[in-house]
């Protein structure tokens, strides 16, 4: 069997460097070239988990993904295997109360300089400030052309990533919609939300709360966590959660609950006891949102702090999201393998596919999922099981 085949592979993100740092140690023989449009590989992982590298959780479920079929792609793939890779390389990691998995750095160039070294170490060829622009299939090998050169694989995966966080010319779902993939709507997502009311006169300021989103009058989502206000809009990671569920196209209003430990009856009691109102409500929240309660219902104050409510009119756009969501429908590919069902020997990883997480590590877990079941396809295609 032939396993000294030219893999390419479009996009030096979280997908493709784990691709091909696995798959060169499946089979050394394969050679492989990472084409990247950005001067540098890996620089959306500097960005995840606030820069810390949110690497993975120990609770990892198809219930904090947008479909059940994710778990047909995560189906080879473990905490333990990925932990073994890891800690292979060299990457220690620690994990927090939340059951969140970071490099023990706590810093994500950490992670980006093993990648690095591994490659190095493994021969892998990277080619940046490569955007590949077209792609043709011909007597079975695919031919692909950036602005000024063209380049030949035997066996082609497409790790192009989301339109989220790019500040370059993004191309790769037109192309692959030009070769026959079929692309579901994109929205941004795990983002900041834009409200209708001002906020202007609350930003800055944040409040730790329980939170839901509520579309159509239908509540899609609940969480805890923290909330940003910002000069027009809210932020913070409860936000980022809700906005998975957030449809431009429905009435979305996000309710915060500012005190979860009373009830509305309670706090109307506690606070209607004779005295100022104002003066009753500098001992619970920042002076701004006391007096925008007031503002807003000052003869049932209870009430108003249990369903502090915002209707959100729009995101703060990808160039601020976290995560693309939607992108090749799955239908489009062979969910044992991700190989394409369109095109022979070409495969599809990350967040280029219709699967998104929530806040926590599941996006990146995904993506390196997705690289080694790819790998582990064409390991048993070329030199078998």
């Amino acid at each position: 069997m032939n396993t000294k085949r030219n893999v390419g592979i479009i996009g030096g993100g979280a997908s493709g460097i784990f691709l091909a740092i696995c798959l060169k140690r499946f089979i050394p023989e394969v050679n492989i070239t990472i084409y990247e449009a950005q001067s540098k590989i890996g620089k959306k992982i500097l960005q995840t988990g606030n820069g810390k590298c949110n690497l993975s959780n120990l609770d990892i479920s198809s219930s904090k993904y947008n479909s059940d079929l994710v778990n047909e792609i995560l189906s080879d793939f473990s905490n333990e295997t990925l932990f073994n890779i890891l800690n292979d390389m060299g990457l220690k990691i620690r994990i927090d109360e939340e059951g969140r998995v970071y490099p023990y750095s706590e810093k994500a160039t950490t992670v980006l300089d093993i990648f690095l070294k591994e490659i190095n170490k493994l021969n892998i060829n990277v080619l940046v400030d490569t955007l590949i622009k077209d792609i043709k299939y011909n007597n079975n090998k695919y031919f692909l052309k950036s602005e000024n050169d063209e380049f030949v694989c035997d066996d082609l995966i497409i790790c192009t990533g989301g339109k989220a966080s790019i500040n370059y010319k993004y191309n790769a779902y037109d192309m692959l919609n030009k070769i026959g993939f079929n692309i579901t709507n994109l929205n941004p997502s795990l983002c900041a939300l834009k409200t209708k009311e001002n906020t202007k006169h609350l930003s800055g300021i944040r409040v730790k709360c329980c939170a839901k989103i509520i579309v159509d009058n239908v509540v899609k989502c609940k969480t805890k966590g923290e909330v940003l206000f910002k000069d027009d809009g809210l932020s913070g990671i409860a936000i980022f959660i809700l906005s998975q569920f957030f449809d431009k196209n429905k009435k979305c209003v996000v309710s915060l609950d500012l005190y979860e430990d009373m009830s509305e009856e309670m706090l109307n009691k506690e606070l209607y006891n004779g005295f100022d109102l104002k003066e009753n409500l500098i001992g619970y929240f920042p002076k701004m949102v006391n007096q925008d309660l007031i503002n807003r219902n000052k003869n049932n104050i209870g009430k108003e702090i249990k369903n502090y409510n915002f209707e959100i009119i729009d995101t703060y756009g990808f160039e601020n999201a976290q995560v693309t969501k939607g992108g090749v429908k799955l239908d489009n590919i062979n969910l044992k393998t991700l190989e394409s069902k369109k095109h022979k020997n070409m495969y599809l990883a990350g967040e280029v596919l219709d699967i998104d997480g929530t806040c926590g590590g599941y996006n990146l877990y995904f993506a390196f999922a997705c690289g080694y079941k790819i790998a582990l396809a064409l390991k048993s295609k070329y030199i078998g099981e």
